[in-house]
C-alpha cells in the first residue's frame, strides 16, 4: 500500500513540473546544476583521500569473495537417503523428549548420539539394513532424473553461472591489482614500443621478386623446336632427307 501511495505523489508531482512555465523550469535547472558541481568538487577532493582508498580497497575484495558464491541447489533433484544413524534417531528422539520435556534439543541429540554409540552391531543392523534400501531406491531415482530436461536446464544455468563469475573475478582482480600499481596499472595506455633503426628496417624488409620472367638457355637440338600447351618443350625429331 506504501508503494501504491508512492506512485501517486511521483506521478502529481510530474504533472505539476510539466506546468511550471519555462523560466522556472529553467531557474531551477540552474540551481541544481549548481549543487551537482559543488558535490562533483567534493567528491574528487574525496576520491584522493585514504579513507576512500580504503573503502575502495574493501568494496573490490568483498567483491572478488562473492564471486566464488557457490550456484544455486537443484530443488528438483531427488533428497539423499537418510542414513542408519538418522532412521535411530527418527524413532528415538520422541521417547526422549517425552522422558525429558525441559531439556533442549541439542541436549536430546547428545543423548541419542550416545545411544546409538552404544548398540552394537546386531541391534545397529535392522537400521543399516533400511539405509541401504533407501539409498538403493535414491540411486534409481537420480538416475532417471538426470536423463530429464530439468536436469539438462540446471546444469547449463549453473554452467552458464560459474562462467559468468569467474570472467568478473578476473576483471575484479586486474582492477584491484590497477588500483595498488597506481595510474599506469590502472588502465593508462601502455608504453610504445621502440622503433626499429633504419639498419634493422632493411634486414627484415622482405627482397621484392623481379617481375622478369628467367629466359632459360635453349639446347641445340637438330630439328625444330616447339613449344607445347602447357609449356613445356616438345622437341621434334628430326626429319631425315
Amino acid at each position: 500500500m506504501e508503494s501504491a501511495k508512492l506512485s501517486e505523489v511521483t506521478k502529481a508531482l510530474g504533472v505539476m513540473w510539466r506546468a511550471l512555465p519555462a523560466e522556472e523550469k529553467e531557474s531551477r535547472n540552474e540551481a541544481c546544476r549548481e549543487k551537482m558541481d559543488v558535490y562533483k568538487d567534493k567528491n574528487v577532493a574525496y576520491k584522493k583521500t585514504s579513507e576512500s582508498l580504503e573503502f575502495d580497497k574493501s568494496l573490490r575484495e568483498y567483491q572478488i569473495k562473492m564471486t566464488w558464491k557457490p550456484f544455486k541447489k537443484d530443488e528438483n533433484r531427488p533428497k539423499r537417503a537418510p542414513s542408519a544413524y538418522m532412521l535411530f534417531a527418527a524413532d528415538e528422539r520422541p521417547l526422549v523428549i517425552e522422558n525429558n520435556p525441559d531439556m533442549k534439543l541439542s541436549q536430546v541429540m547428545v543423548l541419542i548420539g550416545q545411544a546409538w554409540t552404544a548398540l552394537n552391531d546386531s541391534k545397529k543392523k535392522p537400521y543399516t539394513t533400511k539405509a541401504k534400501k533407501f539409498a538403493k531406491e535414491v540411486a534409481q531415482e537420480i538416475e532417471k532424473y538426470e536423463t530429464t530436461s530439468e536436469y539438462s536446464r540446471y546444469i547449463f544455468d549453473k554452467k552458464t553461472y560459474l562462467d559468468r563469475m569467474e570472467a568478473k573475478r578476473n576483471r575484479l582482480i586486474k582492477l584491484a591489482i590497477g588500483m595498488e600499481l597506481g595510474p599506469k596499472g590502472s588502465g593508462a595506455s601502455p608504453v610504445p614500443k621502440r622503433k626499429k633503426s633504419a639498419s634493422a628496417k632493411k634486414k627484415t624488409t622482405p627482397k621484392k621478386k623481379s617481375s622478369k620472367k628467367k629466359v632459360s638457355r635453349k639446347k641445340k637440338v637438330s630439328g625444330k623446336v616447339e613449344k607445347a600447351s602447357g609449356g613445356k618443350k616438345k622437341v621434334s625429331k628430326p626429319r631425315w632427307r
